[in-house]
């Protein structure tokens, strides 16, 4: 959010205090109340899907926090290797998409 304050001067909608005040509550809301709910959606259509946040991550998850990629595929590998229902029902789905497994 600093970068707010290095707009151009003259910027539409935030030429006073008061108006780069309400910008920067905008987008905090936005980042509260929509980013989180459009992942959530996102990671629904999977059958394994999860939105998770990542504490002191940002877009470099798996140079930044490889550990927690590594746990999340292990994961994945344990249900299909354990015969998981949703392991086995993504499978048969998957499939589906090509014909017949059988």
């Amino acid at each position: 959010m600093s970068s707010l304050s290095r707009l151009p001067p003259g910027t539409p909608g935030v030429s006073t205090p008061k108006q780069l005040a309400q910008l920067h509550e905008q987008i905090v809301r936005f980042l509260r109340d929509g980013w989180g709910a459009g992942h959530d959606a996102y990671a629904a259509l999977s059958a394994r899907g999860r939105n998770q946040l990542v504490p002191d991550s940002t877009h470099g998850i798996p140079n930044e926090k490889p550990d927690v990629v590594i746990f999340a595929v292990i994961e994945v590998l344990d249900e299909i290797k354990n015969g998981s229902k949703t392991a086995n029902a993504q499978r048969r789905d998957d499939f589906s998409v090509y014909g017949s497994a059988d």
